[in-house]
């Protein structure tokens, strides 16, 4: 029977009734399958079923060969502490939780528990609601990100390089745990992913869970997000970049080692400031760079931006970093520390 299963396997690209039927009698456990073609594409699925099995269960996903599953298998052991075992059964690549870390839970809503939508809803129009205020008085008023034409469409400005403007997509995880966030945030990327550039330009998620642990969101969650980008092989396609009620640049050292997602330290800005605007680099200390470099990515609630890879490179290209960030610097440092933080507060209060 398992030859048969594999034969059939190797000339179909879906389990159809019989095979499903003939690789179920091989399992033990409960089985969700997955026709995905490519990692990516299986990540939200696979964040999801880490999340929310708590039992042990199984992962069919014939599409796949199981040395390409095992990266997303050996992720979650990395990240979550999951143990996610990957074989081939009857010829179906088959992921299988086999256990979890003694004395942790992982009780995140499933996508089909209802008992929560009203709170997650208010909590999701509230996250909502601030956000839009720091994107349109940081990023647009005051000219932060050249490329947010309002708070709601970005990636303006950049049509020489065959990128057009878009909405920005906002959405919301009130998961607390790594494994809830990673099955939230997947969930957002892959409607991200299907709709394409010409829908969304960009994507604000907003996760309050982690507004009052910086350290945890710098240090733990944002190398956990490149780690799943780097396991579902879309690292190419997507950039993530870090924002935070209390976001401070990383020292130097972190920096060179975790780069992903950060702002550039003080040593980087005042060479770019000294250059493009040597009043202002003699006129800040490294106190105030750290502080105004911070500013610029500090938003009400605990987010993640998620960019087109070809939209940060067409940034890239159109952009001259020395000049930009020394017009950001000095436009803020022109508000003065006391009037930002006001504003700051304002946002975060509602």
């Amino acid at each position: 029977m398992r030859r048969c299963a594999a034969l059939l396997l190797a000339t179909t690209t879906a389990l159809n009734p019989l095979q499903r039927w003939q690789y179920e009698q091989t399992q033990k456990t409960p089985v969700r399958y997955s026709g995905a073609r490519d990692l990516a594409s299986l990540s939200p699925v696979f964040w999801r079923w880490v999340a929310d099995a708590d039992q042990p269960s199984a992962l069919a996903c014939p599409e796949l060969e199981p040395t390409r599953a095992r990266r997303l298998a050996d992720a979650a052991k990395d990240l979550c502490g999951v143990d996610v075992a990957c074989d081939a059964v009857a010829g179906v690549s088959t992921l299988t939780v086999a256990d979890r870390p003694p004395g942790r839970r992982f009780d995140a809503p499933s996508e089909t528990d209802t008992s929560g939508d009203a709170a997650r809803a208010a909590g999701a129009a509230d996250a909502r609601r601030k956000t839009e205020a720091f994107v349109e008085r940081v990023l647009v008023q005051m000219r932060q990100c050249p490329f947010t034409g309002s708070k709601s469409r970005a990636a303006v400005g950049l049509e020489e390089f065959g990128v057009d403007a878009a909405p920005i997509l906002y959405g919301y995880s009130a998961a607390g745990d790594v494994a809830g966030l990673l099955a939230d945030v997947w969930a957002v990327l892959d409607g991200f992913r299907r709709a394409g550039p010409d829908t969304y330009s960009s994507i604000l998620i907003a996760c309050p869970a982690f507004d009052g642990d910086f350290e945890r969101w710098t240090r733990e969650i944002f190398p956990a997000l490149e780690a799943t980008l780097l396991a579902a092989e879309a690292s190419r396609e997507l950039g993530i970049v870090c924002f935070h009620p209390d976001y401070a640049t990383p020292d130097p050292k972190w920096l060179a080692t975790h780069r992903f997602g950060h702002m550039y330290a003080p040593p980087t800005l005042r060479r770019w400031l000294e250059d493009a605007d040597a009043d202002l680099a003699g006129a800040l200390d490294d106190d105030d760079l750290q502080y105004l470099g911070s500013y610029m990515r500090r938003t009400p609630v605990a987010t993640i931006n998620v960019l087109w890879s070809a939209q940060l490179e067409a940034a890239e290209r159109k952009r001259e970093s020395k000049a930009l960030y020394a017009r950001n610097l000095r436009r803020l440092h022109g508000e003065g520390r006391g009037a930002l933080e006001e504003a700051a507060r304002r946002e975060r209060r509602g």
